[in-house]
């Protein structure tokens, strides 16, 4: 499978009509990296940044990904906060979902 192509993935299984959010605290300078494939179907995704003490901004605009595509991407902060990554399964009502993926962090100061 696709996904399994990805060194380090781990599997989640996210169930229909249900999100999977990741969290990581980021701290100013750092950088949050994420790769990640879907085995089946389709399944929306988006990155928020939320400052410490702020609103959370959109920092990769939900977009429908389908399956057997590797997605990467990229995120550097020049002030600490927290980044959600999320896949949203929840306009599903039959399907679930299994993802892999791999996620990796460069530290700020």
């Amino acid at each position: 499978k696709t996904g399994q192509k990805i060194q380090d993935a781990k599997l989640y299984a996210i169930r229909k009509k249900e999100r999977l959010v990741l969290r990581y605290p980021l701290k100013a300078g750092g950088t949050q990296t994420w790769k990640w494939a879907l085995e089946t179907h389709n399944i929306f995704f988006e990155v928020n940044f939320t400052p410490t003490g702020g609103e959370p901004t959109v920092v990769e605009i939900p977009a429908i990904v389908e399956p057997n595509e590797f997605i990467d991407g990229f995120f550097t902060t020049q002030v600490t906060g927290t980044i959600e990554l999320v896949w949203d399964n929840t306009s599903c009502e039959f399907t679930d979902k299994n993802i892999w993926i791999f996620v990796s962090k460069t530290e700020g100061s």
